[in-house]
């Protein structure tokens, strides 16, 4: 259930460019948005309609349980003193070789962002010998990061339109028993499916102002007003304006006050 539900309003793109992709028609693909916005679901989906042989792992995971999983999705063949074990008792050593010595293979990676050094050493290889396709959180500021996402084709995810958005919201309302409206979590939403179902299962408040990731940078609005009132006051000595002068003074004082209390709640 949970899984199927970042995949309401996507049709079109699950056909266009999905699909495609995962079938090894097109280059493979970094998916990117908000939390909540619904890459892992699309991801699953990709997986799911991927040639054999596949994996899917989390950047969030350790490198031997991403080694374990891909092993497994493989179906390769550990050996171990020239006996087989399972993935789950071979060394990351025997399991990175395994791996690497496969003919072909496809692997899907959530949680991209999340990515250690560890990992991003073994990516590189990975995707110039395998289809790799990637979800993940932007920034993407790491540089090693970056350099091991270049090539890749980037869609991006936006919120559900509207009608897909109050749609969600009925269904999950009536699998979870929710007695919340649907419209109004529709509205509160913003269109992520991820704060759809939180709301509907009432860990998310409806009031809530923001949710994780969404939040919005007023840091150059607050520089921009500063560079504003600092410009008045030098305009106001220069024209002899005392009255400006005291009223761009007071200005500068609310700025740093407005700028304490929205510091505080954001560390909230």
């Amino acid at each position: 259930m949970w899984e199927s539900i970042g995949l309401i309003g996507r049709d079109r793109l699950l056909a266009r460019e999905i699909f495609p992709r995962a079938q090894g028609k097109k280059a493979p693909f970094l998916l990117t948005g908000r939390r909540g916005v619904g890459k892992s679901a699309v991801l699953q989906w990709a997986y799911e309609h991927a040639k054999e042989p596949k994996a899917y792992v989390s950047a969030s995971w350790t490198v031997k349980e991403m080694f374990i999983e891909i092993c497994k999705g493989w179906q390769l063949s550990i050996e171990r003193g020239g006996k087989r074990v399972s993935s789950e008792h071979a060394t990351l050593a025997i399991l990175e070789r395994a791996i690497n010595s496969a003919s072909k293979g496809s692997i899907f990676i959530d949680d991209i962002h999340n990515a250690t050094p560890a990992l991003l050493r073994r990516l590189k290889l990975w995707r110039e010998r395998f289809s790799v396709f990637m979800a993940g959180v932007p920034p993407f500021t790491r540089e090693e990061l970056k350099r091991n996402l270049w090539g890749l084709e980037e869609i991006g995810l936006i919120p559900l339109a509207e009608a897909d958005r109050r749609k969600l919201a009925e269904l999950v309302c009536q699998h979870v028993g929710s007695d919340k409206l649907p419209s109004e979590i529709a509205i509160a939403s913003r269109g992520y499916p991820g704060r759809i179902v939180a709301m509907a299962m009432g860990t998310v408040e409806q009031t809530a102002p923001r949710v994780k990731g969404e939040e919005i940078d007023l840091a150059p609005l607050l520089l921009l007003g500063c560079a504003a009132i600092v410009a008045v006051r030098y305009i106001s000595i220069g024209l002899g304006e005392i009255d400006l002068y005291i009223l761009s003074g007071i200005g500068m004082g609310l700025l740093v006050f407005f700028r304490f209390y929205l510091w505080q709640g954001m560390r909230e």
